[in-house]
C-alpha cells in the first residue's frame, strides 16, 4: 500500500488542513476534501478544497476550492474579529449516493449551511442552495455530522436542532 499526502500543512498558501473526508462515487471515483485554513484559528480565512482520483487513489488531480457563496456574507455574531474581510467556510460533508449523485453540505461562518450537488463524479457542482431554501436552515451547522439510514444503508446528514 502506498501513502500519499493529499493536503500538506504549510503548502499551497494554507497553514493548516482540517476536517478531512473521503467518499467513493458509484463509478469508483475517489473524492477527498477538507477545510483549508490560512491561519490556525477556527475563525481563520478558510476554503473547502477537493481532490479527485479516477484510478483508486494512485494519482490525484490538483486541489481546488469547491465552495463559494456570493456576498454579502454576514459574520457570525460570536466571532471575535467580526470586522475582518476573511470568510470562514467550514464543516464540509460529502455523501455519495448509489445513483451517482454526490451531495455536498458546508457551512459559512458556522451559522449558515449550504447544499450543492454533483452529477458527474465531482467534476462540476451545482449552484449553492441557500439556508432559507434547504432543510438545514433551522439547525446548528456546528453539529454537522452523518448517520446511517437503516432503510437504505446509506449516509444521511444530521444536525442538532438549535433549540437543544
Amino acid at each position: 500500500m502506498e501513502k500519499t499526502n493529499l493536503f500538506e500543512s504549510g503548502k499551497n498558501g494554507y497553514q493548516l488542513y482540517r476536517i478531512p473526508g473521503v467518499v467513493v462515487t458509484a463509478k469508483g471515483t475517489v473524492l477527498a476534501y477538507c477545510e483549508a485554513r490560512h491561519g490556525h484559528s477556527d475563525w481563520a480565512d478558510m476554503n473547502v478544497l477537493m481532490r479527485r482520483s479516477t484510478d483508486g487513489g494512485r494519482t490525484w488531480q490538483a486541489a481546488h476550492n469547491i465552495c463559494n457563496v456570493d456576498g454579502p456574507n454576514p459574520k457570525n455574531p460570536v466571532r471575535m474579529n467580526a470586522n475582518t474581510n476573511e470568510v470562514t467556510y467550514n464543516n464540509p460533508i460529502a455523501i455519495a449516493d448509489r445513483d451517482g449523485t454526490v451531495h455536498f453540505l458546508f457551512c459559512l461562518e458556522y451559522m449558515r449551511c449550504f447544499y450543492q450537488r454533483s452529477d458527474d463524479d465531482g467534476v462540476t457542482w451545482s449552484n449553492n442552495v441557500p439556508p432559507n431554501q434547504n432543510p438545514c436552515s433551522q439547525c446548528s451547522p456546528a453539529a454537522l455530522g452523518s448517520k446511517l439510514r437503516p432503510s437504505t444503508k446509506s449516509l444521511a446528514p444530521s444536525w442538532t436542532p438549535r433549540s437543544m
